[in-house]
């Protein structure tokens, strides 16, 4: 396992620029692009390893997960351009009022630029909340029970001599297990990193919006903005995005539309096919479940599994029926990841609050006993802690998000746009249809996995149905 020497220092070396106030419109911008790229410059330690999956199924599953994170980085900058953009066009639109010899009120131009502040910080939180989410399966990979064996250790053995990796080779977790576990600390100490850069690019970006929007820059004009202070307002702000334009032109090679496609349909096709096996596997979970909510975690993760694949047998349907309508494409889309993100708390909280740990116990003692005599434990061996459930959870909630985000990808790519911020109001005035095209490669791979595998899902919730 190689060690983590790439930028290790970045995050301290950047924090020093955050401490003195910015000059100029040209250096708040450097710092902005500078804590909103660092999910893309500053790799994850994991993207180093030679990982073998078998051994570290674990590292893996953090390796898969995470690797998109550039991708958003790099869509998140390219978001935030589009806002710009956009809003630089209601500028002269303003602008030509005031030509025109329109009054353009204080008030009306400020809310311009409240608008620009709010929509740009919630792009910047978009991303947050995905770092957020790989913190969180990062926490779950460690596990709650490697944490309490290495707190036993650290309790019972203190006086010892011994190193906390010789104190827990002594209890019996292995060389491997340890190096993983270290691993994954360090991957969560980097994506923390992330988010502290993110906050503050979230500071300054609102910083930036207040400047250039200031009341004191227009005192002279006290009731209404002029045509030359709307003007230089505009150029400001295209100054303010002019490195991300830069940045985003130089990685639009490695991270640009095509390519963040692409690799959405590379997750898919292998992710599909896990779906409803995890599922499945969550539905088995509710042996370990207390008799009071056992029903209802059964039921909900039988109906995660029926929307599951009602949304997959609808995107195979708009492909056999291309063109569809896009309005109806992405409001199904949309729906279902609400309806997914729902049942999947639901069944968290169950599993939080109403696990019993005799039956949990019980399950692990049958397990060891189906274990016994194989070389390898199998990676669909029955779940039977509530944190190994919790983990299968967190996973088939990220792919199920990954899901609508290709589809929602291949619509405007459908439909030529190249930003997923179009209106879905716009989308349905236009009455814009989606043609998935079987010719194009990419298509045609969603629409093979969808084929092989919907048939089959489809049987695995009957059978659960029946045993309800």
């Amino acid at each position: 396992m190689s060690s983590d020497s790439n930028n290790s220092s970045t995050g301290t070396a950047n924090s020093s620029k955050f401490d003195e106030e910015p000059e100029s419109i040209s250096q708040l911008a450097e710092i902005i692009l500078a804590n909103l790229s660092t999910s893309i410059t500053v790799k994850l330690p994991v993207t180093e390893l030679d990982i073998d999956p078998a051994n570290s199924p674990q590292l893996e599953n953090i390796r898969v997960q995470t690797s998109g994170i550039p991708y958003d980085t790099y869509q998140a900058l390219t978001d935030l351009l589009h806002l710009v953009r956009c809003h630089c066009s209601e500028l002269m639109e303003l602008r030509s009022k005031a030509l025109n010899n329109e009054p353009i009120l204080h008030r009306e131009f400020k809310d311009h630029g409240e608008l620009l502040k709010n929509e740009g910080i919630a792009i910047i939180n978009g991303l947050h909340r995905a770092i957020s989410q790989h913190i969180r399966l990062v926490e779950q990979t460690c596990g709650e029970l490697m944490y309490t064996k290495i707190q036993e250790v650290i309790e019972e053995q203190p006086e010892q001599g011994l190193t906390l990796e010789e104190r827990l080779r002594a209890l019996g977790i292995s060389d491997d297990v340890w190096q993983d576990l270290q691993m994954a600390i360090k991957i969560m100490s980097r994506l923390k990193e992330y988010l502290h850069a993110h906050v503050a690019a979230e500071k300054w970006w609102q910083y930036a919006c207040e400047t250039i929007y200031s009341i004191e820059e227009f005192s002279k004009a006290p009731a209404t903005v002029t045509a030359p202070q709307i003007h230089s307002t505009k150029e400001k702000i295209l100054q303010l995005i002019s490195p991300i334009v830069e940045y985003t032109t130089i990685s639009s090679k490695r991270y640009g539309h095509e390519i963040m496609i692409m690799q959405k349909v590379n997750y898919f096709c292998v992710t599909i096919p896990n779906i409803i096996e995890d599922i499945e596997r969550i539905f088995a979970a509710k042996q370990i479940i207390k008799r009071g909510q056992k029903t209802s975690f059964s039921k909900a993760t039988y109906y995660l599994g029926l929307a599951t694949f009602k949304y997959l047998e609808s995107i195979k349907d708009a492909f056999d029926q291309s063109p569809a309508d896009a309005i109806e494409f992405v409001g199904t889309s949309v729906g279902f990841r609400a309806k997914a993100t729902a049942l999947c708390e639901g069944l968290s909280d169950i599993l939080n609050k109403w696990t019993s740990s005799r039956k949990s116990g019980k399950a692990e003692k049958n397990r060891m006993t189906g274990l016994k005599g194989m070389t390898s434990p199998s990676n669909s061996r029955a779940l039977v802690d509530p944190s190994e459930v919790q983990l299968i959870l967190l996973g088939l909630e990220r792919n199920i998000d990954m899901v609508h985000q290709l589809m929602i990808s291949l619509c405007y790519e459908s439909i030529n746009v190249q930003s997923t911020l179009m209106d879905i109001k716009e989308v349905e005035k236009r009455s814009l249809r989606i043609k998935l095209d079987l010719s194009h490669d990419l298509c045609r791979r969603v629409h093979q996995v969808l084929e092989e595998n919907v048939d089959a899902d489809g049987n695995v919730i009957e059978t659960n149905s029946a045993i309800l």
